[in-house]
């Protein structure tokens, strides 16, 4: 999409900040581009992450109160625990709230139980740090890979980060210690104090420094986000990802060798990193300047297609059994809403619901898809020929015609 770009990869082997500060000094030291008077534009994706969502999870029924914000008053609204030592049948007052039950068999007594996960809450503030500086210097974005781990999150901005669970002395937990595979190992854990903990609360989440995606199915009827994708209202938008054609793929490729099968969160990314690249050709062209990371953001979020649904696969206000259930919806999808044992934490668990995020799909308009191409597409080899035809050769533009 960016004819004029290049494309460079970065390895997290020396360290996340060694890595991300490498792309920045690069970006501030590249020459000025003699055609505009200013550095070209740099967009970088990072397709990375830590396995720190789901590690523990305590049952419904064993959390004794919720204290959370309540967007009517401002302020937060404690929830307690019916009486009876149980929430019954009505898992609403959770589910309002985003904490999504999930289904975990106890390894204790090999019981299937609706519990609530727990993400890792130890705020990489380092991450914050470079993301603010890539703030403070003009034409440099970043677009970050959500996860696939179908952990739920918001920005630390949000007045629901603060949401938490307390769970009492005696409460049955969960435990999971992700092996060195990357698939979730359980033990049974028992709560010897009161506690509060913040399942909306995510290790590494750049906040409005970043753009942060998630992965969708690419169905114009199921307007599903992928089922393995972490969402909630910290996600900006959504691209696709499971069975997206792409030059190049790292997975499955067909006998040409050139184009294949891409997947995941990872995938999605960069495809809205690549639409990035063109609504910053339309800007620049329009206005002689690149745009801030929230003019970028912003104008991004106002031409996405608003439709992604859920599916309302469970009725929480009159829960089922906790067990297996299946989506039709989704492209293959037999155990939503499972922690399962010995299961791979990246693309091994699945939802089927929104859970807070942004309905939003990338897209990018026909205005600006069929812009100049001024700057990023490389300067008069294309404008001076007029607009991108619409079928057949698009790049570079044929200077004869042809007729019968």
């Amino acid at each position: 999409m960016g004819k004029n770009s290049s494309l460079r990869v970065i390895y997290l082997s020396d360290g996340v900040t060694a890595a991300y500060y490498g792309a920045l000094q690069w970006h501030i030291s590249k020459p000025v581009n003699p055609a505009t008077g200013v550095r070209n534009a740099t967009v970088v994706t990072g397709a990375w992450g830590y396995n720190s969502n789901h590690q523990r999870m305590y049952r419904c029924d064993h959390i004794q109160a919720l204290d959370v914000f309540n967007p009517d008053t401002g302020i937060n609204t404690v929830i307690n625990r019916p009486v009876g030592n149980s929430w019954g049948t009505d898992l609403t007052p959770f589910t309002d709230n985003m904490f999504i039950p999930r289904v975990v068999q106890d390894p204790t007594d090999g019981q299937d139980y609706w519990c609530i996960s727990v993400n890792e809450e130890t705020r990489q503030s380092f991450y914050d740090t470079i993301m603010t500086q890539f703030n403070s210097y003009n034409g440099i974005y970043h677009f970050k890979s959500a996860g696939n781990d179908t952990g739920i999150a918001v920005d630390p901005e949000d007045a629901r980060w603060n949401n938490k669970i307390i769970v009492g002395v005696g409460a049955n937990g969960i435990l999971n210690t992700t092996d060195s595979e990357d698939r979730i190992q359980l033990t049974s854990i028992t709560s010897s104090n009161a506690l509060s903990f913040y399942p909306l609360r995510t290790e590494i989440e750049g906040g409005a420094n970043q753009f942060t995606i998630a992965a969708c199915q690419q169905d114009d009827v199921n307007r599903l986000m992928d089922d393995y994708s972490t969402r909630g209202p910290m996600i900006d938008f959504a691209a696709y990802g499971a069975y997206t054609w792409i030059s190049a793929a790292n997975g499955t490729t067909y006998a040409d060798g050139t184009w294949g099968f891409f997947s995941g969160t990872s995938c999605a990314a960069p495809v809205a990193a690549s639409c990035a690249i063109v609504f910053l050709d339309w800007y620049f062209t329009q206005r002689g300047v690149y745009p801030s990371i929230a003019e970028l953001k912003a104008l991004m979020k106002k031409h996405a297609k608003a439709n992604l649904i859920g599916e309302d696969l469970f009725d929480f206000s009159n829960t089922v059994t906790a067990g297996n259930y299946g989506s039709a919806k989704l492209y293959n999808a037999n155990e939503v809403n499972r922690i399962k044992d010995n299961t791979y934490i990246n693309g091994g668990l699945e939802l089927t619901e929104l859970c807070g995020t942004p309905p939003l799909r990338v897209h990018i308009p026909w205005g600006i898809r069929m812009g100049s191409g001024k700057y990023i597409a490389g300067g008069s080899e294309q404008t001076s020929e007029g607009r991108r035809p619409i079928s057949g050769r698009a790049w570079p533009r044929p200077k004869v015609s042809f007729s019968s």
